[in-house]
């Protein structure tokens, strides 16, 4: 049937096209050139037929098969217009690593909510899951920002503060980790149809407040360039982290005078480690502002002894 349609549509054609061959063509010339000559000369006809459509059968052709990419949006509001001004770029970052840090702290509220019972559901968990993705895809756009402002030629002083927005934004991201794994424990429990006893779950929220409580510290000092905090970071960083052992002193104890599901014995430590694991991540933010005072005292101090 196909091949009927287009000898139908042919036909209108086909008689001039024969006039047509008879005028161009010698009556001398035999057959199976006429026959060679007539494709030819149909090809090239056909062709110069469409040349004039041929920008409008490119853009069907590839609205047709275009290839499908999906464009994702930038989370942060980072302008790499502006990396020819470093110290605009630098605030820029600046603000983005600290959005980053209220996004963490916003976090940790909602894991305590959910360890605790006052909301739960499958909303406020997958919230924080996403958050956590959310976080991991603004570390990426402030490393490829701040990788950008490197490669140019910096003062050293702009140098340092990207180095250690760098550092802080991984920091963050790796307390968001924890946080995670925290929620995740605690499902683990929630799926097997177990909770954790009373005297443990009391201590999980305790430890939770002290090291949210810390978490609190040293972000206001991160917000307000306090680059004295370490010394106050420290000293909270190791009663933090006396009071994780006496917690886990006190479990180790328990088991040996009363018989515990082994996956609450398993989960119940992995849930204090994570948290002292996000104060030692917050205590490397608070240290990162005295490590840049280090760094720029150093020469100074050289200086001073090569004269002494």
């Amino acid at each position: 049937m196909a091949w009927a349609r287009q000898l139908i549509l042919s036909l209108p054609f086909f008689f001039p096209y024969l006039r047509l061959l008879g005028i161009i063509m010698h009556s001398g010339i035999d057959i199976a050139t006429r026959i060679a000559l007539a494709h030819t000369i149909f090809n090239v006809l056909l062709a110069l037929l469409f040349l004039p459509f041929t920008h409008l059968l490119a853009r069907f052709l590839e609205y047709l098969f275009k290839e499908k990419t999906s464009v994702v949006p930038a989370l942060t509001h980072l302008d790499s217009r502006l990396l020819d001004t470093p110290m605009i770029s630098i605030e820029q970052s600046r603000r983005e690593v600290i959005r980053m840090g209220e996004i963490t702290r916003n976090m940790m509220n909602s894991l305590r909510e959910i360890i605790s019972g006052e909301t739960g559901g499958k909303e406020a968990v997958d919230k924080l899951f996403n958050q956590e993705q959310l976080l991991d895809r603004m570390q990426e756009e402030v490393i490829t920002f701040l990788t950008n402002l490197l490669s140019q030629e910096l003062v050293s002083s702009i140098t340092r503060e990207a180095q250690e927005q760098l550092r802080r934004a991984d920091e963050y991201e790796s307390v968001s980790d924890y946080i995670v794994s925290i929620l995740k424990l605690h499902l683990r429990l929630e799926n097997a149809g177990l909770v954790l006893e009373q005297e443990e779950a009391k201590n999980v929220l305790e430890f939770h407040d002290v090291v949210d409580e810390y978490f609190n510290m040293v972000f206001k000092a991160h917000c307000k360039r306090d680059v004295n905090i370490h010394i106050k970071a420290k000293s909270r960083s190791n009663a933090i982290t006396h009071l994780f052992r006496k917690m886990r002193s006190r479990h180790l104890d328990k088991l040996s005078v009363k018989q515990l599901d082994p996956l609450i014995t398993l989960v119940y430590p992995e849930i204090l480690t994570a948290y002292r694991r996000i104060k030692d991540h917050l205590l490397n933010i608070a240290e990162a502002d005295q490590e840049d005072i280090k760094e720029a005292t150093a020469p100074v101090l050289a200086n001073t002894e090569e004269l002494s």
